[in-house]
């Protein structure tokens, strides 16, 4: 795999350290993600991308949460990203990156 896709890899938050180089399908399965993907917004015959959340329900979230907000700005922060930048069970628009390793058991 070239080392400029590795590297963009690794700014994403992926985890690139078992990548040995033998074959795509093997470098490909031994790269993981800590934190969360999101797809970029995209134009839509309703709403440009600029105007659309980059994370559905973030909007909501923050709202729900204006007097932390008001307070705190760092807890709010942090409970952000515990909530939509963590590996969690329900979904919150982003990709899932646990994917089965056909090699692993």
């Amino acid at each position: 795999m070239k080392t400029e896709i590795l590297e963009k890899i690794r700014q994403l938050g992926g985890n690139i350290d078992n990548v040995k180089g033998n074959s795509l399908a093997e470098d490909i399965l031994s790269i993981t993600f800590d934190t969360v993907l999101y797809q970029r917004p995209e134009d839509t015959p309703w709403q440009t991308a600029e105007q659309a959340e980059p994370i559905y329900g973030i909007g909501a979230f923050i709202n729900e949460n204006e007097e932390l907000f008001n307070r705190d700005k760092q807890a709010l922060y942090d409970k952000i990203i515990e909530k939509y930048f963590c590996l969690t069970k329900e979904g919150y628009g982003g990709c899932m990156t646990n994917l089965p390793n056909p090699g692993k058991s």
